[in-house]
């Protein structure tokens, strides 16, 4: 019996021990009775009642985000049981799924705003699908040509047959009073001469 006893308390140990493990895993998402604690002051897992709600609204939040760059996903984060991931934000890793989630919010909340920046025609990010080449071949005395999306400013730059133009009023061309999708030379095209004019599209809002 003595040896019975002593077993059995060796295994509730093990219990407790392994129930601590996973309290100290999930960081402060719990409290000392095991009941899920609710995040606040976050951006997209607010007064969730599972840690489960937590992802799937950042597993949401991603495919907005992604959505408004232009690209498509779904199921981004896909859970499998046994299988946490943590995740390294600096020099340090992680190592409470609490921690996890705090940083996986924070870096949504940065990509979103760099989203609205871009929109907002701040070059926070560029796809490879904004840079863009038109081609033209000038008219007589053609001095306005059109192109196909509004361009960063600081991006465009002009070629005619071959030579780089120098931008401004007093050089060799502008933007035209349409807006940022009309460029204007400051000389007379002859009929034949080729027009290259390279820039990165501003992303549609």
């Amino acid at each position: 019996l003595t040896l019975a006893a002593s077993q059995v308390d060796a295994a509730l140990d093990s219990i407790v021990d392994a129930i601590d493990d996973n309290r100290h895993a999930l960081g402060a998402v719990v409290d000392a009775n095991g009941a899920y604690v609710a995040f606040s002051g976050k951006n997209y897992i607010n007064g969730n009642s599972t840690v489960a709600e937590d992802i799937s609204d950042l597993d949401a939040a991603i495919g907005t985000a992604l959505t408004n760059m232009g690209l498509t996903a779904t199921g981004q984060i896909n859970l499998v049981a046994g299988d946490v991931r943590y995740i390294k934000t600096g020099g340090s890793i992680e190592t409470s799924v609490e921690g996890a989630l705090d940083k996986l919010d924070q870096a949504l909340d940065t990509l979103e705003t760099a989203v609205v920046d871009t929109k907002a025609g701040n070059a926070a990010f560029v796809r490879k699908g904004d840079h863009v080449t038109e081609e033209f071949d000038a008219t007589n005395n053609q001095v306005l040509f059109t192109i196909s999306a509004e361009a960063h400013q600081e991006s465009v730059m002009v070629f005619v047959n071959g030579m780089l133009q120098r931008m401004g009023a007093s050089y060799d061309w502008e933007f035209g009073s349409g807006g940022d999708d009309e460029i204007e030379l400051k000389h007379a095209s002859e009929p034949g001469d080729y027009v290259v004019i390279k820039y990165v599209k501003k992303t549609s809002a």
